[in-house]
């Protein structure tokens, strides 16, 4: 789009980019070289929750500031400078950046307007969702585009630019709801989430409105939490993930980020089991809610892990997705990636890095490394899986949601393991 934009009005394309990146001091270097600010949430669980987004942030910010390789530090405006970084650009001149994002930061705008409207179909509510998506990862690549350094149009100190203005964005969208009275709970990049007692959806609506008009960057409201949660690190367990949550909208729309129903290695048994659990507590309208629901989430877990031992799951819901990073000949260590493919290629079949594999733990302890993992096609016939590994992940999943409401791994084992003494006891 860039290099049509470039035709279109004659501009000259360099036929390869040749020009290096400026240099910079060590201090410099700490102070541009940075990305989108994150604020740290405290781990727990919280009510009256509103999100706010900016629509399309770093897009809109290369379209309101001007931000392009050709109008970054001009002769003519050095009092436009940059917040932080000291840099500035050109207000006289339209850079190319700018104007062939401001068609598509348009068009999609329009096209979530229309989303809107209740007397449409849902088959064109759709069509206008599926197109403003398309949209949002153009305007997406375009942010990285910009810092590439083989983009024809490309500039790092321009890409640095961006995320100065969004740190600065995101510090006056705080501020201002501050100002109105609201707590923020947690801030990453280009969304906050802040809290008020009793707040309203017409509350949240017109705060999204005053940050919109303050900064110049359209900010939309995302919804309202019937309660959010942010689980605890587990390497360091006094603070939370920043992108790692899971919560439910006043209107039952379940939202969650990083846990492990959104990872693309777990395996989907333990997915499934994790999405119940979430599914299960989504019916509390409150944070004191969710422990009336711990009973039946529990039971969720004594279900799974009674599969488990059974041992009739079958292979394709326990297979674990990774990732290889070398050739499998290459591999130093047995880890699980190079021991199942290191068996595939004993059996003529070569991966080369980046490929994915598909494996399923059979004997996790056992020293010796072949017999710990095997590729998910040698599971077809030999059905065998190690239960105890599996349920450890299973308790891990389950650990992500509840530990909050006072169950860890620790204590779910236990659980467990009481209940499936009573059954032994009741059989015998």
């Amino acid at each position: 789009m860039q290099l049509r934009q470039a035709c279109n009005e004659g501009i000259l394309i360099p036929w390869r980019k040749q020009e290096p990146e400026a240099f910079k001091t060590a201090e410099e270097l700490i102070t541009t070289d940075k990305e989108g600010l994150i604020f740290q949430p405290e781990p727990g669980i919280y009510g009256d929750v509103a999100e706010l987004d900016f629509a399309s942030l770093y897009p809109a910010i290369m379209a309101k500031y001007n931000i392009s390789q050709e109008t970054l530090g001009c002769s003519c405006c050095t009092d436009h400078t940059v917040p932080e970084i000291g840099r500035h650009t050109c207000r006289r001149r339209d850079g190319l950046i700018p104007r062939v994002l401001r068609p598509i930061l348009k068009t999609r705008s329009e096209y979530k307007k229309r989303m809107l409207d209740e007397g449409i179909p849902a088959e064109t509510r759709m069509n206008y969702k599926q197109r403003q998506t398309s949209l949002k990862w153009i305007l997406v690549t375009c942010f990285g585009y910009l810092g590439y350094r083989n983009a024809r149009f490309g500039r790092i100190e321009a890409h640095e630019a961006v995320t100065a203005y969004g740190r600065e964005l995101l510090l006056q969208a705080k501020e201002i709801a501050e100002g109105y009275g609201y707590r923020l709970i947690h801030a990453i990049v280009d969304s906050v989430w802040v809290y008020k007692c009793g707040i309203t959806e017409k509350d949240a609506m017109a705060l999204a409105n005053n940050i919109s008009a303050k900064t110049g960057i359209p900010m939309t409201f995302e919804g309202i939490y019937r309660w959010l949660m942010f689980p605890t690190s587990r390497t360091r367990p006094a603070l939370a993930v920043p992108n790692r949550y899971a919560g439910v909208f006043n209107n039952g729309e379940i939202k969650v980020r990083g846990i492990e129903l959104r990872r693309h290695d777990t395996p989907l048994f333990i997915g499934r089991a994790q999405k119940e659990i979430i599914e299960t507590l989504s019916l509390a309208r409150s944070p004191d809610e969710l422990y009336l629901y711990i009973e039946k989430s529990l039971g969720i877990i004594e279900t799974y892990s009674s599969q488990l031992r059974d041992g009739k799951i079958p292979p394709l819901e326990l297979a674990i997705s990774k990732r290889l990073t070398r050739r499998p000949d290459d591999y130093t260590h047995s880890v699980d990636t190079a021991i199942a493919s290191q068996s595939l290629l004993a059996r003529g079949v070569r991966l080369e890095p980046g490929e994915e594999i598909q494996i399923i733990i059979t004997s996790a302890k056992d020293k010796d490394p072949a017999s710990r993992v095997k590729p998910l096609t040698f599971s077809l016939s030999d059905h065998s899986y190690d239960k105890e590994k599996y349920l450890e992940l299973l308790l891990r999943a389950a650990e992500t949601i509840l530990k909050p409401l006072g169950y860890d791994a620790h204590r779910l084992k236990k659980i467990l393991s009481d209940q499936h003494e009573i059954c032994n006891q009741l059989i015998g």
